[in-house]
């Protein structure tokens, strides 16, 4: 019946949800018993969609196997994709809550913007308190938390000054001043998204006509799945929200963390959620010192960690998203004067790991939770 009269949406107003009632309603009364044909449009167009639906789950039904339907909403198009000889497209899906964000500036976003965003946001959205990080080709250059938004920015610029350059920005707070001018102090910057800017800080980003300046909604959390192509077909999952309970914790070696070393573990910890496995991060005083990860061997990211921190690591605190197969890891930091580790346990490995740990006077904490990005 819904669908007959959508069908003749000119002459019949198909309501198909309560929350249609109010509106329609009101206008009723406002057009003296009247609906507009762009109101009896929009009424049918929710019927079509409606139905579809319902046709879809009994389609499911007869097939009698789990069949996937996506309703993809074109947003925007791109200039092109991850290269210019591919066309590329950013759509929404109907269903679901995509995070919302408004352009204020700047050029055209581009597909590799675009990715860059997502890694930015997702990483400072692990904070409470104020965060910056600085993403390059979907890799993290540096992260940095502070009282004050303008020292966490500086702290993650440092972590990698030469990677940085024509990065994408993210901020999980109001970008003041202050903030702005370490941005622009800070090289040449793609992008920048944040909750919002105040009116100094987009005052001072006008004199780069070029960089994106994005308002991001940082109250919506996106709920769909996580879903890549391959050549056997589609992977979907669920995305990785699973967060560290500091009391679940579990200290394996006889040395316990300070609670600053315990700060700098659980800052660090969230960080390497968000690097490319094998993934590794070094940091110190709520600021990242180097970063290692996307490599075959965990060792290998290990030395390229602490090959890119500039400072001394000494005194700081190294995380690992796996557990450690093998001790020449162990070895290697411990070389460079990494005292306190953070990872996952469950290799067959661990017993001997541990006693390592303890013989060169190493702490070390479990988490239980393992975080690979592929």
């Amino acid at each position: 019946m819904l669908r007959a009269a959508a069908k003749n949406f000119k002459n019949v107003a198909a309501v198909s949800d309560i929350s249609q009632y109010k509106p329609v309603l009101e206008e009723l009364e406002k057009n003296k018993g009247f609906l507009s044909q762009e109101t009896l449009k929009r009424l049918a167009v929710e019927v079509f969609y409606v139905t579809k639906e319902y046709d879809n789950c009994i389609y499911n039904y007869f097939k009698g196997k789990e069949v996937l339907t996506w309703n993809l909403e074109k947003i925007m198009s791109l200039r092109y994709g991850e290269n210019s000889h591919q066309r590329a497209a950013l759509y929404k899906r109907i269903e679901f809550n995509n995070v919302k964000f408004r352009q204020l500036q700047g050029k055209e976003l581009s597909f590799n913007n675009l990715l860059d965003l997502d890694a930015a946001l997702a990483c400072v959205r692990e904070f409470g308190e104020p965060a910056a990080a600085i993403v390059k080709h979907a890799s993290i250059c540096g992260v940095g938390i502070d009282k004050k938004l303008a020292s966490a920015y500086k702290k993650a610029y440092l972590t990698d000054t030469v990677s940085s350059f024509g990065g994408i920005i993210g901020i999980n707070r109001k970008v003041d001043r202050e903030t702005a001018r370490q941005i622009l102090k800070s090289e040449f910057k793609e992008c920048i998204a944040a909750p919002s800017y105040s009116k100094e800080a987009l005052k001072i980003f006008s004199a780069k006509k070029n960089l994106r300046v994005l308002e991001v909604d940082f109250f919506t959390r996106d709920d769909s799945k996580d879903i890549r192509t391959t050549q056997f077909g589609y992977l979907i999952q669920d995305k990785d929200t699973l967060t560290l309970d500091k009391n679940s914790l579990t200290v394996v070696t006889k040395r316990k963390p300070t609670e600053r070393e315990k700060r700098d573990l659980l800052f660090a910890w969230k960080v390497v959620k968000h690097v490319k496995s094998n993934a590794i991060v070094i940091a110190k005083n709520l600021s990242v010192l180097g970063i290692g990860g996307g490599q075959p061997s965990r060792v290998g990211s290990v030395k390229i960690a602490l090959n890119k921190a500039v400072k001394t690591v000494k005194g700081g605190v190294l995380a690992s998203d796996g557990f450690f197969p093998k001790e020449d890891s162990i070895k290697v930091a411990y070389k460079k004067g990494i005292k306190v580790i953070i990872q996952p346990g469950g290799s067959i490995k661990d017993k001997d790991i541990i006693e390592l740990c303890d013989k060169l006077g190493i702490t070390m904490l479990l988490t239980n939770i393992r975080h690979f990005r592929h």
